[in-house]
């Protein structure tokens, strides 16, 4: 391909869209770089952690999509880009370093709210909505936050209850009818990845 082929992926937390992007990026190998929209969160300097804790992370406000928009468009023009890195410990970004993202073939661009922003959408070649059961996303994001980041059911369940399905259901889920094809986030991917790869005409390393 002449220029990156800019691939979007969205779809409610725990839809599986992050396992999507990464094993098309995984597939595709030195062809492909990952850009994650959680990398613009904005920053909170001079905020103390109960401040940042009542931030609604879940709202598009949350987010730097104006800058994201920009790095695309630098992307797409060839050129690599240095994205912001988001500490989640801290809920705050770390500005001593950057993501380096390369201007490969294919940049994969994955995110709750990929699709949300019209100068985000708008970058965009080809856009995915991993449509999932809500009840099964909530139980995987159940089971990853307990195991991964400590938390307790009762903090996760609370949370999910007051902002993260509430803003599913006003910004993410209605950007499904963005999307250029629609993908169930329940099982295997195998045949869908394959046509999207003559898609995109590129051959992933397990060819």
């Amino acid at each position: 391909m002449s220029k990156p082929f800019l691939l979007g992926i969205a779809g409610a937390s725990g839809s599986g869209k992050t396992y999507l992007a990464s094993k098309i990026t995984e597939d595709l190998g030195d062809n492909a770089s990952l850009l994650c929209v959680d990398f613009y969160y904005k920053p909170r300097h001079g905020l103390s952690m109960e401040e940042k804790n009542r931030i609604n992370y879940d709202h598009p406000e949350a987010l730097e999509l104006d800058r994201l928009a920009e790095d695309l468009y630098v992307l797409k023009g060839g050129t690599d880009i240095h994205a912001p890195v988001y500490d989640f410990s801290q809920h705050n970004r770390d500005e001593s370093q950057t993501n380096h993202i390369k201007a490969n073939s294919v940049i994969v661009i994955e995110g709750i709210l990929t699709f949300h922003s019209d100068i985000v959408e708008n970058a965009l070649d080809y856009k995915i909505f991993v449509d999932t059961p809500i009840e099964l996303c909530y139980q995987r994001r159940l089971e990853r936050d307990i195991v991964e980041r400590g938390r307790t059911k009762e903090s996760v369940y609370q949370q999910w209850q007051e902002t993260v399905f509430p803003m599913h259901q006003q910004f993410c889920a209605p950007t499904k009818d963005k999307a250029d094809v629609v993908v169930e986030g329940e099982g295997g991917y195998a045949d869908f990845l394959n046509e999207l790869y003559c898609h995109m005409n590129v051959s992933p390393k397990r060819c």
